[in-house]
């Protein structure tokens, strides 16, 4: 065993020192012919110190002998520069000059300075931004067979940057370059048929394409692949596969594939239920900052399903999932705040939180949200406001919200059939009482009264419409603020109306009862009226 061993390290040995004797072989090779002047030799020897494997690294003695070969119009040597004066090694940093070199390469078609100028137009270093000259440059590298650069230009088209937005030739850039093995564009191509995007949708294409990039490891096609088996699109439905595909994307740190393998592995689906890999892999896309990952793991953590029971670690996803906007995270965090649950309970914050899942139509927190402004708690006091939001809450079908709204119909309606009446009735009253003014009823007869009882019953009269004249405008400006809310049913509102109406009904009885022979018969009619109207409305 040893023996063998020994034999091994010796001809490893041998064949280490036999590399670095070619290669210093090569690099003494190189340093003669650049002395004489041979370009390539130049650059290559530029090469050597540059990357610093046969020879100690120099930035100086490669910019030295790309130089010397650029003075001889050395393509290569020209992009070689361009690198230089672009990363800063040695000289300045120059974006502008690194342009100049790479330009001189690139009209003698050199694909990678092509390529890098493309980037630099499209990014604006050294020069303006120009979206059609990195269109430009692109294609040409393109033209050249480059399958990164036909990939690219594929994309270029697909989003119309510097050139008219044309899918159909973006498919044609995709297909050559996918039939060159280019796994970006396979993927591309599995996207554009399965989305009918410049080529005739096509399920089955798609599966093609995307299992073609799977198989090399491309991770958003692995996910993909694995999407369309689960939904058995373009191919037999195969849950225990798409898991396969779906942990592979997953494992190679795609953020979305992390999210979907917690759900599968939380659901039973493809894979045995297990709910501390769920947990697992909640938390990685968490770290990656996806926002349902933090929130499904802060569910987890409050619950201690997968994971140790741990409410503060819960209240830092919640928040984190919360501040990028999900508006479910937003109501708990709402809740956490409230409770003071892994946090210090904080009712401001409780509203802020609550105020903002509202505002993007969460239904709980908009009767929240309406409960707490009509009364004025936590809010400034808004009954209009607080209206507002009970009925967006209600019309999404909240429950609590639907329940109010059936208990408060058939009770406003009831009102507001009140109001009317009692508008109908004094103006036909005021009409009765311009015609009849001196008139009395029959059964109080002029003969039964006498002047100074009659001039009493005007008085009780006078003295009633006085007392009567604030309880009635209260009482019509909570029927308006009804009317103005949409006769949204309120316990406070209902109480206050109901001791208006007991009061006046008070008033009206002892008016009625005391003087009610002597008064003259269009008052008496309608406050008789009233009082029959009331006690129907109690």
């Amino acid at each position: 065993m040893f023996k063998n061993t020994s034999v091994i390290i010796a001809v490893a040995m041998c064949l280490v020192t036999q590399s670095l004797v070619s290669s210093a072989l090569a690099q003494s090779v190189h340093l003669a012919a650049a002395e004489q002047g041979d370009a390539e030799a130049q650059r290559k020897l530029g090469n050597d110190y540059y990357e610093g494997k046969v020879v100690p690294q120099d930035y100086a003695q490669a910019l030295k002998w790309y130089r010397l070969a650029a003075d001889q119009g050395d393509a290569r040597a020209y992009h070689n520069l361009g690198t230089i004066y672009l990363e800063g090694k040695v000289v300045t940093q120059d974006y502008a000059e690194a342009l100049k070199w790479y330009h001189m390469a690139a009209d003698q078609g050199l694909v990678y300075s092509q390529i890098r100028l493309s980037e630099m137009y499209s990014r604006g270093y050294g020069v303006e931004k120009n979206d059609e000259t990195s269109a430009k440059w692109m294609r040409k590298a393109a033209e050249q067979g480059d399958a990164a650069s036909q990939y690219n230009f594929g994309i270029i088209l697909s989003k119309g940057r510097g050139v008219a937005e044309d899918d159909v030739e973006a498919v044609k850039w995709f297909s050559l370059a996918a039939e060159q093995g280019d796994i970006d564009a396979q993927y591309a191509l599995g996207v554009a048929f399965i989305n009918g995007a410049g080529v005739e949708k096509s399920d089955k294409a798609a599966v093609a394409w995307f299992r073609k990039a799977a198989e090399q490891g491309h991770a958003l096609a692995q996910r993909q692949f694995a999407r369309m088996l689960g939904q058995g699109r373009g191919i037999r439905k195969n849950d225990g596969e798409a898991f396969k595909w779906m942990k592979l994307a997953a494992d190679s740190g795609l953020m979305d594939a992390q999210f979907d393998v917690a759900m599968l592995y939380g659901n039973g689906n493809g894979v045995a239920k297990d709910e501390v890999s769920a947990a697992y892999w909640y938390r990685k896309a968490a770290e990656q900052g996806d926002r349902e990952a933090q929130f499904n793991l802060a569910v987890r953590l409050m619950k201690g399903t997968g994971v140790l029971r741990d409410d503060a670690e819960a209240f830092t996803w919640m928040k984190l999932s919360a501040e990028q906007g999900l508006v479910n995270a937003q109501y708990h965090l709402a809740l956490l705040y409230e409770l003071g649950r892994g946090t210090d309970m904080d009712m401001a914050q409780r509203n802020q939180w609550m105020e903002k899942a509202a505002n993007q139509g969460w239904a709980a927190a908009q009767y929240d949200v309406g409960v707490r402004v009509y009364k004025g708690d936590g809010f400034p006091k808004n009954e209009a406001e607080g209206m507002r939001w009970f009925k967006l809450a209600a019309d999404q079908g909240h429950e609590k919200a639907l329940t109010f709204y059936a208990e408060i119909t058939a009770y406003n309606e009831k009102e507001q059939a009140f109001a009317q009446r009692q508008q109908a009735m004094r103006d036909e009253a005021w009409s009765s009482q311009q015609a009849t003014q001196a008139a009395r009823l029959p059964s109080n007869s002029p003969s039964s009264c006498t002047q100074a009882e009659t001039a009493s019953a005007e008085q009780a009269l006078n003295r009633f419409r006085n007392e009567i004249q604030p309880l009635t405008t209260r009482y019509d400006s909570i029927v308006r603020a009804a009317n103005t809310a949409g006769y949204l049913f309120d316990p406070n509102m209902s109480y206050n109306m109901k001791s208006i109406r007991t009061e006046i009904l008070s008033k009206i009885g002892t008016l009625l009862s005391d003087y009610g022979r002597c008064l003259d018969a269009s008052s008496y009619s309608y406050w008789s009226q009233q009082r029959q109207m009331i006690n129907e409305i109690q």
